[in-house]
C-alpha cells in the first residue's frame, strides 16, 4: 500500500484455555495502536476480533510491528 498511510486491520484472538480471559489493554506507540476495542472478555474456545491501527512507514518495502496484549 501507499507509504505513510494509516491502516486499520483486524486480528482474531482465540481462547484455548478452560476459563474466560479478559484482555484489558495493549501497547501503543507512534506507529501502532491496539487498544480501541478493549477491554473484552473471551470465553473458553471462543474467538473474538479486535481492531489494530497502524501507520505505514515513510519508505516503501516490508515492515514489521509487534503488539502486546495485557490480560487480567
Amino acid at each position: 500500500g501507499p507509504t505513510n498511510e494509516q491502516v486499520t486491520s483486524s486480528i482474531e484472538i482465540t481462547n484455548y484455555s478452560f476459563s474466560a480471559v479478559k484482555i484489558i489493554g495493549g501497547n501503543s506507540d507512534c506507529s501502532c495502536v491496539t487498544t480501541s476495542d478493549l477491554p473484552i472478555i473471551i470465553e473458553p474456545n471462543e474467538t473474538r476480533e479486535i481492531t489494530v491501527y497502524f501507520q505505514r512507514p515513510e519508505t516503501a518495502g516490508r515492515f514489521r510491528r509487534v503488539s502486546w496484549l495485557y490480560i487480567d
